[in-house]
């Protein structure tokens, strides 16, 4: 990696000269430096999403996931500095294994091991992405040095969020392609991070899978840029598969999740009956919706099946579903039972393993009982 002066200016004049998003920041101490916002970054998203408002609508620090897990990817870390003697190992790794595992078809491989390491060559805070999943990819590999790796992944992940976190808040056409591959390097870390057993504490657990998704859904901030980022050098990571909109009926005998459309067509009895309120009822039908569109997605994808389509249901629900999932609401509770089942359709993944097992028994703890015939079926997913 070539090595640019800088002029410790904020942004620096090497940076000003090339057009590029400042990455710099005054260390004045060894450990990061705690950034005071007023507003979480998802409800600057939010905000940015709604149209009946330019302003977003503030919110406590500890609802902005990202801020959560970059703090405890920082706890307790020390960074003397920002790129260690452990990089080319992980950079070599990367490149000869990890990027292999995020898909199956060649040209997709080929995106993840080619395209996204030279956008990073541009944006420090990508580069760090790729050497924190590497480093946890390798203490998947290495369980005798899981916890030297663990350390490095922690240690590079939490750089990277601090300069993503705030160029996420002013996205453009030059950095979007950027910010998308970060994101998406995200959301395969935060998959394959080691979480609490349920047996540990069921609400945190919880927790930690409604800030799994919130982290998911900070990339629809770029959405106003995805022409652009479908017609750049990562047009091959965006198959027709991922789009939840042109899900149909399935043709083909289903492959994954027998029975699955009967069982998700009952659900809709379930909201009828439990959510008698008018203004609630329609944030429910459209997840159901959303959730039986993804469904659809899995069951007609031509095989291997691609770790994207985890994907298409928490994107495509509507915000406010994850605002009754906060609040335990058991009906958003046994919706979210039948998207851990998706999860089992992707188990040979390293990063998703027995995932959708541990997070339905979070729900089920959570649920204490209530609900338990709507359960039946994601447990009979796991269990064949």
């Amino acid at each position: 990696m070539v090595a640019i002066s800088c002029d410790e200016d904020h942004p620096c004049l090497n940076c000003l000269r090339r057009g590029m998003d400042c990455t710099f920041e005054h260390r004045s101490s060894a450990t990061p430096p705690r950034v005071n916002e007023d507003f979480g970054i998802l409800s600057d998203i939010r905000g940015r999403m709604l149209d009946s408002s330019d302003a977003p609508c503030p919110r406590t620090l500890s609802e902005d996931p990202f801020r959560t897990f970059s703090d405890r990817l920082s706890g307790g870390t020390l960074f003397p500095q920002e790129w260690t003697a452990q990089d080319p190992e992980l950079m070599h790794h990367y490149t000869i294994h990890t990027s292999k595992t995020f898909a199956r078809r060649p040209q997709m491989q080929e995106t993840w091991q080619v395209v996204i390491p030279e956008i990073a060559y541009s944006y420090e805070f990508l580069m760090h992405g790729i050497l924190g999943l590497s480093a946890l990819h390798l203490s998947y590999l290495k369980p005798e040095r899981y916890s030297h790796y663990l350390a490095g992944a922690g240690f590079h992940m939490s750089l990277g969020l601090r300069s993503y976190r705030r160029i996420l808040l002013s996205p453009s056409r030059d950095n979007s392609c950027a910010l998308f591959c970060f994101s998406s390097l995200l959301m395969v870390y935060i998959h394959a991070s080691p979480t609490d057993p349920p047996e540990s504490h069921s609400a945190n657990g919880l927790d930690s899978i409604v800030e799994l998704l919130g982290l998911c859904r900070g990339t629809l901030v770029l959405l106003p840029y995805f022409d652009r980022i479908r017609t750049s050098p990562l047009k091959q990571l965006f198959l027709r598969e991922f789009m939840v909109e042109d899900a149909n009926e399935t043709t083909n005998q289903t492959t994954f999740f027998k029975d699955y459309g009967s069982h998700l067509a009952a659900l809709q009895t379930l909201i009828t009956s439990k959510i008698p309120n008018a203004t609630e009822r329609p944030t429910f039908l459209q997840a159901l919706d959303r959730l039986k569109a993804s469904f659809t997605c899995i069951e007609n994808a031509s095989p291997p099946l691609e770790c994207g389509m985890l994907y298409v249901w928490p994107l495509s629900v509507e915000e406010q579903y994850f605002e009754f999932l906060r609040q335990r609401h058991p009906v958003a509770l046994v919706l979210l039972a039948f998207y851990c089942a998706q999860l089992r359709a992707f188990e040979d993944y390293w990063f998703v393993g027995r995932q959708g097992a541990v997070w339905l028994e979070h729900v089920e703890a959570v649920l204490e009982g209530r609900l338990n015939e709507w359960l039946l079926w994601p447990r009979g997913v796991f269990s064949d």
